[in-house]
């Protein structure tokens, strides 16, 4: 603004190297840096500039300030704009975190045990997957292809057990899904052979050995007692969070509305004076010609 005003005081009057004219001169610049900030304050036209190459000045000055508010929007909104990188869900406590934001869907199958247990749960990170699913009953599904095809279309996480979902996804491709680190309680698996198996009865020997050892049990028993879930982190006491555009929003708006005004503003200051005088030159030409 300075700059601009010594600018214009230059371009109206030249500076000689007298003490009265650098007088003179500083309050020329004090008057058109005055008329600077009406311009900028009211959105007036340049028509009080009579001087041509002061006029030529002011309107280069409108487009390098338009030019300089697009250029620091664009900066502001690039530096907003982080491309986010979505990840894996790999936890029961990040499936949780994301269901309870909207973010995610949680089904299970009707019908199997994990689901009656799940409902029966009071308090915790499997009560809040619960509540899902009681808000959202659509998401108890009947068959496994119609959970494959929501795990493809949708953001959607099915409770299957491992095993059965390794053998009937691996039919289409594992590396389409994903699958948890973390598990809902204990599976029990057993393991079918053909028959003529020469080495049955070593392998019921070894059955009927881990029962009778406890180690069946033991495992049981941590399953049962012993928590698979993360714990819920503890609440930061951080209170400063990323800049992101939902905190940016009504700046954002308030800079664009603005931006649109100035730019139709800037036109007007354009367009007024040449249709003033336009409107000048044909009532100046109608009175010639009737006299």
């Amino acid at each position: 603004m300075i700059l601009s005003g010594l600018t214009l005081s230059r371009l109206n009057a030249p500076v000689y190297r007298s003490e009265h004219n650098m007088e003179g001169f500083l309050k020329r610049a004090l008057t058109e840096i005055r008329r600077l900030l009406e311009l900028l304050i009211s959105q007036g036209g340049y028509d009080r500039y009579k001087s041509l190459k002061v006029r030529v000045f002011m309107y280069f000055w409108s487009l390098s300030k338009l030019i300089l508010v697009l250029s620091y929007s664009c900066d502001l909104l690039a530096g907003l704009m982080i491309p986010s990188k979505e990840t894996p869900l790999r936890t029961v406590q990040e499936l949780r975190d994301a269901v309870v934001a909207g973010k995610y869907q949680f089904g299970a199958f009707t019908g199997t045990s994990h689901l009656g247990s799940m409902m029966e749960t009071k308090s915790g990170i499997v009560k809040d997957l619960a509540d899902h699913l009681r808000q959202h009953p659509e998401n108890i599904l009947r068959s496994f292809d119609d959970s494959l095809e929501r795990l493809q279309s949708e953001k959607f996480a099915v409770m299957n057990m491992r095993l059965h979902f390794l053998y009937s996804a691996g039919k289409i491709g594992l590396d389409k899904f994903y699958i948890s680190s973390d598990n809902f309680g204990y599976n029990v698996v057993c393991v079918a052979f053909g028959k003529g198996f020469p080495h049955m009865e070593a392998v019921n020997r070894i059955i009927i050995r881990i029962w009778e050892c406890g180690i069946q049990m033991k495992i049981l028993m941590e399953y049962t007692h012993g928590s698979n879930v993360n714990a819920q982190p503890s609440k930061s006491t951080e209170d400063r969070r990323a800049l992101s555009m939902s905190h940016m929003k009504t700046g954002f708006w308030a800079l664009f509305i603005g931006q649109i005004l100035s730019i139709l503003c800037f036109i007007l200051e354009i367009c007024a004076p040449n249709y003033k005088a336009f409107q000048a030159n044909r009532i100046y030409s109608r009175k010639k010609s009737n006299i």
